[in-house]
């Protein structure tokens, strides 16, 4: 079974998307449209896959999404980034004088707000979401290739497949202006090539893992979080080689590595002037977590039957980190309509907490095969990203610090997991009936949860 998509193709789509949504509007019909003329066109020529069908549907929805929450709706960071775009428009494009640059959003890499500002320039600001929409579906592609070369058996990958495509998380990353939609994506990308380049380990993958380090880098800082991950791939591919003072491995290495010094230049240049990485703390009353103690923060599951955390309109907080990745992996931090498509979309979402434990835990006991070694790269991936999050929390002791964006990569992640513990644990048949309505009821759920709020 094969995607009929590729990411030059969603590239194209998303800048057409924007375009008709700033000169003609009715982009949803005019997506949707696409999608079905595509989908009929794959049926005749007798190519369209299940995975094609949960693709556009899925692209549809997260459209949808885009298309009900424009402006400042249900985003993050909005105004810095209208600021961010803002400045260099001003300034022709240039980052130039650096001192007004770095008073406004310095702590942000400068390539999105590049981006940003062209949108703004030639269309409208908030036409550049339909980048992040792009993101967001290049994602599901990356994350199919992902479970093929991990030899997922195919009812399990079209199952997992569906469920990552629904996933609330990512139809909300959709719509945003800032650039987590696209570090996530970048992050994604450089893992997949990392791991590629480890089984042929050209010139040609060397250069394109070392350019998307420092296009990942300059997006956002923690798009370096996949440096420890392919460090780890790089030991197993020296550890491996039969000739460890292979004067070519190692040039390919220091590219590597080049990749991730250029990809933290915009750190090292604040560093340099004398700025933080981040911009300093600020006395956020409605958000500041100082009241509560660690061992709260922590272990207080006394939210735990509250599965909306809606603090754009009500301020309302969850003190337990754990629980607000849930929260926020789902809603967001807004409030949504439909009580019963709420409740069932957070049930769910323990049954794959639960799932995806079960897949970590497993990875111990399977066979040492070929994936072995990305499965190590991963499991660095996943503490490298954690520790960070505990530490950005502990360091900024804000609701919004503990929020699911900052771990968003764990999605991926998890469906590798639980992709590989259902391939080599045969699922009994019931059980792959369980596992499809799950999945079909998460995209349900998800559906009328967009029905009644937008």
């Amino acid at each position: 079974m094969a995607i009929h998509f590729n990411l030059k193709s969603i590239l194209v789509l998303s800048v057409g998307l924007a375009i008709c949504q700033v000169l003609l509007g009715y982009t949803l019909i005019i997506g949707g449209g696409m999608a079905l003329g595509y989908g009929a066109y794959l049926w005749q020529q007798k190519k369209l896959s299940f995975a094609d069908v949960i693709l556009l549907v899925a692209g549809v929805m997260n459209l949808w999404y885009v298309c009900g929450s424009w402006e400042n709706v249900r985003q993050h960071d909005y105004y810095n980034f209208v600021m961010f775009a803002d400045y260099f428009v001003t300034n022709h494009f240039f980052v130039m004088p650096l001192t007004s640059y770095l008073q406004s959003v310095f702590y942000h890499p400068p390539v999105w707000g590049l981006v940003s500002g062209v949108f703004m320039k030639f269309l409208e600001f908030d036409a550049v979401r339909m980048l992040s929409f792009g993101a967001i579906m290049a994602s599901y592609i990356l994350m199919w290739r992902l479970m093929t070369d991990l030899n997922i058996k195919e009812k399990v990958k079209l199952w997992l497949f569906f469920f990552y495509c629904f996933y609330p998380a990512t139809g909300y990353m959709s719509n945003w202006v800032n650039n987590d939609a696209a570090v996530y994506f970048l992050m994604i990308a450089t893992i997949y090539q990392a791991f590629k380049w480890y089984d042929d380990c050209s010139l040609k993958r060397t250069l394109q893992v070392a350019g998307l380090l420092v296009l990942s880098g300059m997006t956002k800082f923690s798009g370096l979080m996949v440096v420890p991950a392919i460090g780890v791939l790089m030991l197993f591919k020296l550890l491996l080689s039969p000739k460890k003072i292979d004067k070519l491995l190692w040039v390919k290495f220091v590219i590597i590595g080049l990749g991730a010094v250029l990809g933290f230049a915009w750190g090292l240049f604040l560093l340099y002037y004398g700025f933080s990485l981040l911009p300093p703390p600020q006395d956020v009353a409605v958000q500041s977590m100082k009241s509560y103690s660690l061992q709260a923060r922590l272990f207080d599951f006394s939210g735990f039957l509250t599965p909306i955390v809606d603090f754009k309109a009500h301020h309302q907080i969850e003190p337990n980190v754990w629980l607000t990745l849930i929260k926020t992996s789902l809603f967001g931090e807004w409030g949504w309509q439909g009580k019963i498509w709420i409740d069932i979309l957070y049930g769910l979402s323990f049954v794959w907490l639960l799932l995806a434990i079960s897949g970590f835990v497993y990875l111990f006991f399977k066979p040492i095969k070929k994936d072995f070694v990305l499965n190590g790269a991963l499991i660095v991936l996943f503490f490298s990203v954690l520790i960070a999050w505990i530490n950005f929390w502990l360091d900024y002791p804000y609701f919004c610090s503990t929020e699911f964006r900052y771990t968003a990569i764990f999605l991926p992640i998890s469906v590798l997991w639980v992709g590989q513990l259902f391939t080599n644990k045969s699922l009994p048949k019931y059980g792959e009936y369980i596992l499809a309505g799950l999945c079909v009821l998460l995209g349900v759920a998800r559906f009328m949860l967009y029905l009644h709020t937008i």
